[in-house]
C-alpha cells in the first residue's frame, strides 16, 4: 500500500464532461500524491480512444474498459478499488473541477478521529431545499474547519482503505457511505467546497460519433443531468 492516494474516475458517455473534468484534475494542484485510474463503463468509440490516449500518454496509471454493457456504478467502483495500490480510495465522477489542495484537505479531513467518509462538496449550496444533506456541527481543527453531516452526494466520496477493506461487502450504488455511519464512523465534508459539480442543472450532454461512413454527428447522451 502506497502512500498515496487512489482516484478512481467513472467514465460513462459524456465525452465534453468527461475532458472537463480530466483536464482540470491533471492540472490543478491538489497537494498530495495521487495515481489516477478510469473504469469506463462501454462508452462510445471517441471515448474510448481519448481514454486511450491518457494512457499511452501515461497521464493515468490504470484505465479499466467495460467491452460490454453497462454494468454500474457499484461494480465499477469495486473493479477501481481493487487495482488501486493507495492508501486512500476516492470514487469521483465525470463532472467535476477541482481547487487547489482539494485531495490535500479531503485527506487531512479522512484522519481526524472516527471519520468514516468524506466528500468536497456541500449540495446545499446547489439546492438548499433539499433537507437530506444537513449540517450536524462545524469543528476545527489545527486550523482545518470542517463538517460532520448526515448524507452526502455521492458524486464524489473518499475513505481510508481499512474503512473500505472492513465494508466493501455491503458497498453498493448509493447507500455504502450511510452504512459506514451506521457502524459508528462520522461522514464529513469541507467547510468550503474543494470540488465544484459542473453537472447540476445540465439540460443535456453530447458526444461525437463517427458513422460507418466515416462521417461524424453529434447525439445526447441523456435528457435529464445525472447527478447520482
Amino acid at each position: 500500500m502506497g502512500n498515496y492516494a487512489s482516484i478512481c474516475i467513472l467514465s460513462y458517455e459524456r465525452l465534453d464532461f468527461l475532458q472537463k473534468t480530466m483536464e482540470s484534475l491533471m492540472s490543478v494542484d491538489s497537494g498530495y500524491p495521487m495515481e489516477i485510474i478510469v473504469h469506463d463503463d462501454g462508452s462510445n468509440v471517441l471515448v474510448k480512444n481519448y481514454l486511450y490516449k491518457l494512457a499511452r500518454d501515461k497521464k493515468i496509471s490504470f484505465l479499466i474498459q467495460n467491452a460490454g454493457k453497462n454494468l454500474g456504478i457499484g461494480e465499477a467502483v469495486r473493479k477501481c478499488f481493487k487495482v488501486a495500490s493507495g492508501k486512500y480510495l476516492f470514487k469521483l465522477d465525470t463532472d467535476l473541477e477541482f481547487k487547489e489542495n482539494w485531495l490535500k484537505e479531503a485527506v487531512e479531513i479522512l484522519e481526524k478521529p472516527q471519520i468514516g467518509s468524506v466528500s468536497l462538496l456541500d449540495y446545499n449550496n446547489y439546492n438548499a431545499e433539499d433537507d437530506r444533506f444537513k449540517t450536524i456541527q462545524v469543528l476545527e481543527s489545527n486550523g482545518l474547519k470542517y463538517k460532520i453531516v448526515t448524507d452526502f452526494i455521492s458524486c464524489l466520496y473518499g475513505v481510508k482503505r481499512e474503512i473500505y477493506d472492513l465494508y466493501k461487502d455491503h458497498l453498493d450504488t448509493d447507500g455504502w457511505h450511510q452504512y459506514i455511519k451506521s457502524q459508528g464512523y462520522y461522514l464529513a465534508i469541507s467547510n468550503e467546497d474543494k470540488i465544484v459539480n459542473f453537472g447540476f442543472g445540465a439540460d443535456t450532454s453530447i458526444y461525437l460519433e463517427k458513422k460507418e461512413d466515416g462521417s461524424v454527428t453529434t447525439r445526447k447522451t441523456y435528457d435529464e443531468p445525472l447527478i447520482f
